[in-house]
């Protein structure tokens, strides 16, 4: 019979760490896998995934094929090019949000076509051709695949919702990750 005066022990039945990270949708827990390979803290990473990507459209736009890995890609592609800009940018102008936003989605990875192919709705080859075409048109390349009737009009406004919601993203997981690198101590070396 065990000593009713006794300390009792319990096992967390979870870490501390865990407790932290709300419950994904599959999408955006696939996305979550990327960014914590990639070397992004997971619960900062989940909580800006629900803020900025957790609404009902973009969940199940990403939903949509392998759409949440091929996304997920583009944005750990795009925070590693853009980061140095926003730290740049943080340092010489704080409180022009804007510019960092416009650095994020000029970075590359995640430009309107990119985000066509991640989504599955277009083939690379076939965007190809519509950036060619583009150039004598002078169309927007939406407007070019939907004159070609490669893509209907309302695939071209899910892109535009997605690519706008992803750069959000994007510059959200920078800042957190440049505002957890500020707050980490520092060692510093003293000579004798």
């Amino acid at each position: 019979m065990p000593d009713p005066e006794a300390p009792r022990l319990r096992l967390a039945s979870a870490s501390p760490d865990s407790a932290r990270v709300p419950v994904l949708a599959p999408p955006l827990a696939r996305i979550l896998e990327v960014l914590e390979a990639a070397g992004f803290d997971g619960a900062t990473a989940a909580e800006t995934l629900t803020q900025r990507l957790g609404d009902a459209r973009t969940v199940a736009l990403l939903a949509q094929g392998a759409t949440a890995g091929a996304t997920a890609e583009l944005v750990v592609r795009t925070c590693g090019l853009a980061a140095d800009a926003v730290r740049v940018s943080l340092a010489q102008s704080p409180e022009d949000a804007s510019a960092r936003l416009a650095l994020v989605r000029g970075s590359g990875p995640l430009r309107f076509g990119q985000v066509l192919v991640a989504q599955g709705v277009v083939a690379p080859r076939r965007l190809e051709a519509a950036l060619e075409a583009q150039k004598s048109s002078g169309r927007r390349i939406g407007e070019e695949l939907v004159a070609d009737g490669q893509i209907a009009a309302r695939e071209v406004a899910e892109a535009l919702w997605l690519q706008h919601k992803l750069v959000a993203a994007a510059l959200a997981l920078i800042l957190a990750q440049a505002a957890r690198e500020a707050a980490s101590p520092r060692l510093v070396r003293s000579n004798p």
